[in-house]
């Protein structure tokens, strides 16, 4: 009996650990999470509890109370126990954060969270790994300090508002032995990097000499941070870009919503088919003529075929039962939709209705172009050969004026009740 009331704590412990880890937070070797919900717990389960010292709790990203916390650039930071990897050991430190003004500081390079040295004399070159941010320019840039060697973006792109950012330093042998092979990403996405060195080439040997800190480094000068700080995360490897992108959007990766749906066209009509995503990313869509999916090319009769809507045009006979689907990649992540059928209309086609019940003119058009069909008119659509979606209304006519002066010059695709599909010049 005393052995299954232990198993039980243990499944019960467990499980209140990782309720307090998002779905979209890498457990995979991970080390410490501190999401700052009230306290300084690390929520991965291993102890690394943070100890507060004068930082206050305060609103995260989302605008929720007590949930992130506010340092002072002063004397405020949280201190742990926790020793990260060392050396050249694989690693990741990942946070949210949102600075202040720069504060007066001994130093305009800022400590969001760091360990490994324990001064910052050049004697311990490349011993420490410190996520900072750097005032020397304005506006601030994200880098990662190692004593007389850091690596930063640099590029004007990479600068930072003073709004929330998510910052993600990583490190593995595969990417090379120096300092500057640290991999810095900044809102989701990879930044170039430079490197500033003591003495070239400066390997990653991350020292032992100080435990991680939140807030301020380990130096004379302790560099404090001013300003918020949440979600930090620490891992024993390098997460793939497609994790970290995850981390940023709240694990909103290329998530297909909603699917391609079976299409009929009549012979030399036009086919298409969508999806809809969440998290942006670009799309590549893919045919199977009945021996496996393969990738299609921006080439006559498909177009869009890397955005989210595809059209085939013209269609023939011999399409009849072919099928699509879309793989949508964001940063690195894919997601791939269920396919869709292209079904070809060869008999019976009054069942349907003929493409000459539908009039558009003029065609090619300057400003106004007139739709007139041989039934009522429930809905239009215009898009342009690349999948973008300039015009949709609904009607309840037979005769429908629609305004495309504003429509830069081009070949567009008119779709009438999702069903019959036409090609527009715009002069």
């Amino acid at each position: 009996m005393k052995k299954y009331s232990i198993l039980f704590f243990l499944v019960a412990i467990s499980s209140v650990v990782d309720a307090q880890i998002p779905s979209y937070v890498p457990i995979s070797n991970l080390i410490a999470w501190y999401p700052f919900s009230g306290n300084t717990i690390d929520s991965s389960g291993h102890g690394h509890d943070g100890t507060n010292n004068g930082a206050v709790l305060t609103t995260d990203r989302f605008g929720n109370t007590n949930s992130a916390y506010l340092f002072d650039g002063m004397t405020s930071n949280i201190s742990t126990s926790l020793l990260p990897p060392t050396g050249n050991a694989a690693r990741t430190i990942t946070c949210w954060f949102q600075y202040n003004s720069l504060p007066a500081s001994c130093n305009t390079d800022l400590v969001i969270a760091g360990y490994g040295a324990s001064s910052a004399g050049c004697f311990q070159v490349a011993m420490n790994f410190s996520l900072e941010i750097d005032y020397t320019g304005s506006p601030p840039k994200a880098r990662v300090d190692g004593v007389c060697v850091a690596t930063g973006a640099t590029q004007i792109a990479d600068t930072l508002t003073n709004g929330w950012h998510f910052f993600a330093a990583l490190y593995d042998t595969s990417f090379g032995p120096d300092y500057d092979s640290i991999k810095i990403y900044v809102d989701g996405a990879f930044k170039t990097t430079s490197t500033v060195v003591f003495s070239s080439p400066i390997t990653v040997n991350t020292g032992n000499l100080s435990n991680f800190l939140i807030g301020k480094g380990h130096y004379a000068c302790p560099r404090y941070f001013a300003g918020k700080i949440d979600d930090v995360g620490i891992w024993d490897r390098a997460l793939s870009s497609c994790e970290l992108h995850s981390l940023y959007l709240g694990g909103r990766v290329s998530s297909i919503t909603a699917n391609p749906i079976n299409d009929t066209v009549l012979p030399g009509g036009i086919g298409a088919f969508s999806i809809a995503s969440t998290g942006g990313g670009v799309g590549q869509w893919q045919l199977n003529r009945g021996f496996g999916f393969m990738n299609l090319s921006n080439a006559a009769p498909y177009y869009g075929v890397n955005t989210q809507n595809l059209f085939v045009d013209p269609v023939t006979k011999a399409m009849n039962g072919y099928r699509y689907r879309c793989i949508q990649n964001n940063g690195g992540c894919f997601d791939t939709s269920s396919a869709a059928s292209l079904k070809i209309i060869t008999t019976d086609i009054n069942t349907i209705g003929k493409k000459e019940e539908v009039h558009i003119f003029p065609n090619p058009a300057k400003n106004l172009i007139n739709i007139e069909a041989a039934f009522l008119i429930n809905k239009i659509d215009i898009v342009s050969l690349v999948g973008q979606r300039l015009f949709s209304e609904k009607y309840n006519s037979s005769q429908v004026v629609v305004d495309v002066n504003s429509f830069p010059e081009g070949i567009y695709i008119v779709r009438v009740n999702d069903l019959y599909i036409y090609r527009v010049v715009k002069q």
